[in-house]
């Protein structure tokens, strides 16, 4: 089995994706062997409004509960935020938050964050930090956001130790930085969807494992915005017995997200 914890639907403002329906995305999923996905709205990170996105991605994925599980977007800095939490947990059963601080103008260690956190914490929610949606040489001109602060990061691990953080689209340098800042914590999960996780780093992946152990490296694609095919070739290439490939591709995933 293969569960994806970093998927998405809905739209990107810049450019035109394929697959990015609930029953596109399954097709893609076929294809690659993924049995899972934990899915958030691609709208609600450029939306005004992020719980628009959800309300959206709720009704896409209602359908298909058995093979998409849905994470829901929230901005702090957005007014009623905590309605919005409460209406994604208590009625519509997301599991897990995903956050785009970079996007969405905040600090992962501001007051604005540390209220969201505390709240998932007391709900015993994983909370997905997306560090990048897509490669920066990638941005639109008159819109280049740079990658969430790794200080920002390790500050909100300390602070919340009891939050499982799932760190989507990190690269192998800032996950060596978290690693080395970081000795005592084991709350924060690394994934695989980056290109800098593998391609320009020789057994990228397999040095994180030797460092933090396959426990806490995960399965994430960033599908469809990158073929799910990338990260499959990661953990292809790299020497893992069974267990550790098990952990990876599913079981870290199906523990966090109560699958």
């Amino acid at each position: 089995m293969i569960i994806d914890v970093n998927a998405y639907l809905g739209h990107w403002a810049f450019r035109r994706l394929r697959f990015n329906t609930a029953e596109g995305l399954l097709k893609l999923m076929d294809q690659a062997g993924i049995e899972k996905a934990a899915v958030s709205s691609l709208d609600a990170v450029t939306y005004r409004n992020a719980q628009s996105g959800n309300e959206e991605m709720h009704e896409m994925v209602e359908r298909h509960r058995d093979r998409l599980v849905p994470l829901a977007v929230v901005n702090p800095n957005y007014a009623g935020w905590e309605d919005d939490l409460e209406l994604c947990v208590d009625e519509w059963d997301m599991r897990g938050v995903k956050l785009h601080p970079n996007y969405h103008d905040y600090k992962l260690d501001g007051e604005n964050a540390a209220a969201l956190l505390s709240a998932t914490s007391k709900r015993g929610l994983p909370v997905f930090v997306s560090i990048r949606v897509e490669d920066e040489r990638q941005h639109h001109w008159l819109m280049k956001v740079p990658g969430v602060s790794m200080v920002e990061v390790a500050e909100a691990v300390k602070a919340f130790p009891k939050v499982s953080f799932v760190l989507n689209y990190i690269h192998f340098s800032e996950a060596t930085y978290l690693i080395n800042t970081l000795p005592k914590y084991d709350n924060f999960y690394i994934d695989v969807t980056a290109h800098y996780m593998m391609g320009s780093v020789s057994r990228g992946v397999g040095k994180v494992i030797e460092r933090i152990g396959a426990e806490k490296v995960i399965f994430g694609s960033g599908m469809p915005l990158r073929s799910p095919q990338v990260a499959l070739n990661k953990i292809d290439t790299t020497e893992l017995g069974d267990e550790e490939m098990e952990l990876i591709l599913y079981r870290n995933a199906a523990r966090l997200l109560g699958i």
